[in-house]
């Protein structure tokens, strides 16, 4: 016989969440303890306080220049294992996620849309 469900019914209290859950075979009821907050929320006067932390401010270019250079340097190291471990190797789907790649980090830094 296949379980059908009955019902489901939800309460809350201050410190609780109780979820019921009735099918033609079973009742089950599942106790969730709700999450306080670990420490208290700061005052504005505290935030206003506080240093704000910026990063250093690089160009759209720059930072793809930094990112190619990191998947060139990647892409370098793969070929290099795979070759060593097999001169005859088929590099095809390395150099289509390398391209798929190096688009992705295009789009996301060089290329403008909506214009």
């Amino acid at each position: 016989m296949v379980a059908r469900l009955n019902s489901t019914s939800i309460a809350t209290t201050a410190t609780t969440t109780t979820i019921t859950i009735t099918t033609t075979t079973t009742t089950t009821t599942i106790l969730l303890p709700l999450i306080q907050e670990s420490f208290p929320k700061a005052s504005p006067n505290t935030l206003a306080s506080r240093k704000m932390v910026h990063t250093q401010g690089f160009t759209k270019k720059q930072q793809f220049a930094k990112h190619i250079h990191a998947l060139n340097t990647s892409f370098h190291r793969w070929i290099h294992e795979q070759i060593s471990s097999d001169p005859y190797i088929d590099l095809t789907d390395g150099f289509q996620d390398y391209i798929d790649h190096a688009s992705s980090i295009e789009d996301r830094y060089l290329r403008s849309y909506g214009k």
